[in-house]
């Protein structure tokens, strides 16, 4: 049974997942979400992914959610060919490179950030408008 990825071409950390899974040289089945449409709302994927983001991870029935623990997770379960270093050293050298990404920098945005807030706003608010919403 081959994994399965939950994904959507608009979302960064799928992009991650995805390259790793390509890096590795990993047989996988895609599920294309379409974030726009609200697939990741439907009940059914919110059984896989309570947090209703992507990506998601299916390996023989085993879920797993967040980009870079997926990143992780197939790193230590599928040894070949390596995605960090074995050294020591090395690891701890490229360590800030994947912490870059860790998974608050994927989720969703929280109810008061800018983010969220410029998102409900009218389409392309003024500055003075904008901070008024702060």
């Amino acid at each position: 049974m081959p994994l399965k990825l939950y994904h959507s071409t608009t979302s960064v950390c799928a992009m991650k997942v995805r390259l790793a899974l390509e890096e590795k040289a990993l047989a996988w089945e895609s599920e294309l979400l379409s974030l726009q449409r609200g697939d990741q709302h439907d009940p059914a994927y919110l059984k896989l992914n309570p947090n209703g983001v992507v990506p998601t991870l299916v390996d023989e029935g085993r879920v797993v959610i967040e980009s870079t623990l997926i990143i992780e997770y197939l790193d230590e379960a599928f040894p070949q060919a390596p995605l960090m270093p074995s050294e020591p050293y090395r690891r701890a050298l490229a360590a800030p490179i994947s912490s870059s990404s860790r998974p608050t920098s994927c989720g969703r945005a929280s109810p008061a950030s800018p983010i969220r807030r410029i998102a409900s706003a009218s389409a392309f608010p003024s500055s003075r408008a904008w901070r008024r919403r702060r």
